[in-house]
């Protein structure tokens, strides 16, 4: 296995997030443990953990080369106070978001009493018979409900019906366009929905102020060799057969296996080998005769080649009984899927960018460990638009080659919104 395979599959493993979970448990940090239920904060530790191996992996396999299995303990040590580093981060910032809350309700019941107050002053001086202890009255009550409180203490005189027309002409912007909203949360799967050619159209079935992603679960049944990469011909003297990889979530040397049994077997006089250095991260494919070989693609655009997944270069080799892959191999092709929503009027909505490919948000998780599991991840992200319907592609992409590719096949998953109108 791989050094950076290695690293992650320690990373990720169950008992390295229940030594950071224990780590959040120490006495410094129970302010973090207090402020979050449990579930939240497993999620927080994931997502934390997702990112910073994320932001890891990058320069891992630009620097392979100076990580062997002697430095991978302190590699997975700099890691684990990486993420410890960005919960403390996420619960600061949390803080901050409640502080400033916090103060904008102040505020906010601060301006709603001077309006109130000074309201009343005219109200006075219009009908000096009043009572002049009104306006604390009304002043002390106004930060609860308002215009019901108000209307219960003077319900006496002929007062009540002032101020209530007073109070309702005089509440701040901010806070009547609050109390004027409605809140909903709704569960989309995406098996209800229309999809077609890549496209999700998620029928929200209402105009709405604001959206606002909070959760995402995927089933994870993606499969990195399908009915589009799966084919490679062999032609060796006169015979010329086609090898049919069955589709399936595959780690390299599964898929290595499979292949040469199935050489193996269409040709049985051969005796084909295929090997893997796992110190180079190449195979090389051989036998005792010799074979061409050449990967049969179609669509190139619409799925991740065959030959890159096993690292050649070429589409066709011929002429020899020993070839040797020139780049690095890689399955773990879904470690990233990417939303995007493909509006054309929504454009700008897609912030994040790379490689002149914009989207919306990125899914990251252990794809090869987590096949037939159902992943979940917490956004809480704004979608400040109005329409009735979300139409969105989700994307992945090949690290080496640094190419997205559109996934045609349908996923299982389900969307949570929170929806302001």
């Amino acid at each position: 296995m791989e050094s950076i395979d290695i690293i992650k599959h320690q990373f990720f493993s169950q008992d390295n997030l229940n030594f950071i979970l224990k780590l959040v448990h120490n006495n410094k940090l129970k302010m973090i443990q207090k402020s979050f239920d449990k579930t939240v904060l497993h999620d927080i530790i994931f997502k934390c953990s997702n990112n910073v191996f994320n932001s890891f992996a990058h320069k891992i396999y630009s620097q392979k080369q100076y990580i062997h299995n002697n430095n991978i303990e302190e590699l997975l040590i700099t890691l684990n106070k990486l993420t410890l580093d960005s919960i403390i981060n996420t619960y600061n910032n949390k803080e901050e978001a409640e502080e400033h809350l916090t103060k904008i309700k102040i505020q906010n019941t601060t301006e709603l009493n001077t309006h109130v107050s000074k309201e009343l002053n005219n109200t006075k001086e219009l009908n000096p018979e009043l009572n002049t202890n009104v306006s604390n009255i009304v002043s002390n009550t106004v930060s609860n409900t308002v215009s019901n409180t108000v209307s219960n203490t003077v319900s006496n005189t002929n007062l009540s019906n002032i101020v209530s027309n007073t109070v309702s002409n005089t509440v701040p912007n901010i806070v009547s366009n609050e109390l004027n909203n409605t809140q909903e949360f709704i569960d989309i799967f995406s098996n209800n929905h229309f999809f077609t050619n890549g496209e999700y159209k998620l029928n929200i079935n209402r105009k709405y102020k604001r959206i606002v992603l909070k959760t995402l679960e995927l089933y994870n049944n993606l499969y990195n060799i399908t009915n589009f990469n799966n084919k490679i011909e062999i032609q060796q003297n006169n015979l010329k057969v086609t090898i049919n990889i069955p589709p399936g979530c595959y780690n390299l040397l599964n898929l290595l296996k499979v292949l040469q049994d199935l050489l193996n077997d269409k040709l049985k006089h051969s005796k084909f080998k295929i090997t893997y250095n796992n110190f180079k991260n190449r195979i090389n494919i051989s036998a005792e005769n010799t074979f061409n070989f050449r990967f049969i693609e179609n669509d190139k655009q619409k799925y991740i080649l065959l030959r890159y997944l096993l690292g050649f270069s070429q589409t066709e080799y011929i002429n020899n009984n020993n070839y040797n892959s020139d780049n690095d191999c890689i399955m773990n092709i879904y470690d990233n899927l990417y939303i995007k929503i493909i509006n054309p009027e929504l454009l700008s909505i897609n912030k994040y960018s790379s490689n002149s490919f914009n989207y919306y948000e990125k899914i990251s998780f252990d794809y090869l460990n987590s096949f037939n599991q159902t992943i979940k991840i917490n956004y809480d992200k704004n979608i400040d638009i109005i329409q009735d319907d979300l139409l969105i592609e989700i994307y992945y992409r090949h690290i080496i080659h640094d190419q997205y590719y559109k996934l045609y096949s349908k996923l299982l998953f389900n969307i949570l919104f929170e929806i302001i109108y």
